[in-house]
C-alpha cells in the first residue's frame, strides 16, 4: 500500500483525468505513455511514481494546476514572498518520504541542468 500521501495523489490524479472527461487510454495517448502505467499511476494501493516532467504533462492535459494533483489546493498559481516560499516549500517536503524527496531532487538537478544547457 503506498503511503497516505502519494495515495491521495494518485486519488486526486484520477479525480482530475475523469472530471476532464478523459479514459485512461486517452490520457495514456495524450502523454505517450501506456495506458497501464496511467492506472498504475492513479491506483492508490500501487508504489508506483512518475517523473515530474509526466506529472507536468498529465496536469496539462487535464487543464488543472499541479498544486491540486500534489496537494489537494485548487487555485491559480501567485507568486509567493521568499519567506512565505521557504515556509511552504519545508512543509511540502516535511510531507514527502525520503525516497519521495531524493526523486524531487533529482528533478531538481535534472531541470537547473536542462536549463543551463538551453541557455
Amino acid at each position: 500500500m503506498a503511503e497516505p500521501v502519494l495515495a491521495d495523489i494518485k486519488t486526486r490524479l484520477r479525480q482530475a483525468r475523469r472530471a476532464a472527461g478523459l479514459s485512461t487510454v486517452d490520457l495514456a495517448a495524450a502523454v505517450n505513455r501506456s495506458p497501464a502505467s496511467i492506472r498504475r499511476l492513479e491506483n492508490p494501493a500501487s508504489e508506483s511514481l512518475c517523473d515530474f516532467m509526466v506529472l507536468a504533462s498529465i496536469c496539462a492535459q487535464l487543464g488543472v494546476n499541479a498544486d491540486f494533483v500534489l496537494f489537494g489546493e485548487r487555485r491559480e498559481s501567485v507568486l509567493l514572498s521568499e519567506a512565505e516560499f521557504q515556509v511552504r516549500n519545508r512543509e511540502a517536503l516535511n510531507r514527502l518520504s525520503r525516497r519521495q524527496r531524493i526523486a524531487l531532487m533529482n528533478v531538481v538537478f535534472a531541470l537547473t541542468d536542462r536549463a543551463s544547457d538551453d541557455r
